[in-house]
C-alpha cells in the first residue's frame, strides 16, 4: 500500500482534490449517494487505500482518512491533539465544535471537531487523540 502522505490543500497519497473521480475507478471501491436537505454528494470508499471521498459533479471535494494520514512522516491518526498543534506551529483552529457520534443504538461519543482552513483540514478528536482527518479546499468567499 502506498503511504498516505498528506499535502495540505492538495492531496492525500495518490488522491488529489479536484480530480475527476473516474481517474481512480480502476481501484476496488464502493459508492453510495448521499442526499438530504443540505447536501447531495457521492461517497466513494476505497477500502484497500483506507480512504473515502466525497464527490460532487464527478470532482473530488473532500478526502477522509480514519486509519492512516501521514504528515511530516508522522501518522496523524492516533496522534495527540497537542502534538498536532506543535506540528502546525501552534496555530489555533478557525472553527471548533463538538459533535455526537453514535457508536451503537444506545451509546455514542462526543468528538471535538476542529477546522484549520489554512491547511484545508478538519480534525476529529476524542480523548485528546485524532480519530479522523478530512482534507478539503475551503472556499475563501465563505
Amino acid at each position: 500500500m502506498e503511504k498516505l502522505e498528506l499535502i495540505p490543500n492538495v492531496s492525500v497519497g495518490m488522491f488529489v482534490l479536484g480530480d475527476n473521480i473516474n481517474k481512480y475507478l480502476n481501484l476496488p471501491h464502493t459508492v453510495e449517494h448521499i442526499e438530504d436537505e443540505y447536501l447531495s454528494y457521492d461517497d466513494y470508499d476505497f477500502p484497500e487505500q483506507y480512504v473515502s471521498m466525497w464527490v460532487e459533479n464527478q470532482k473530488i471535494d473532500t478526502i477522509h482518512c480514519d486509519r492512516y494520514c501521514f504528515w511530516q512522516n508522522e501518522n496523524l491518526i492516533g496522534m495527540s491533539y497537542d502534538r498536532f498543534l506543535l506540528l502546525i506551529g501552534g496555530q489555533q483552529p478557525d472553527v471548533e465544535d463538538v459533535c455526537y457520534l453514535p457508536i451503537s443504538r444506545d451509546r455514542g461519543q462526543n468528538h471535538k471537531v476542529y477546522d484549520f482552513e489554512d491547511f484545508g483540514l478538519q480534525i476529529w478528536v476524542w480523548r485528546n487523540k485524532i480519530r479522523s482527518v478530512s482534507i478539503t479546499k475551503y472556499d475563501s468567499e465563505e
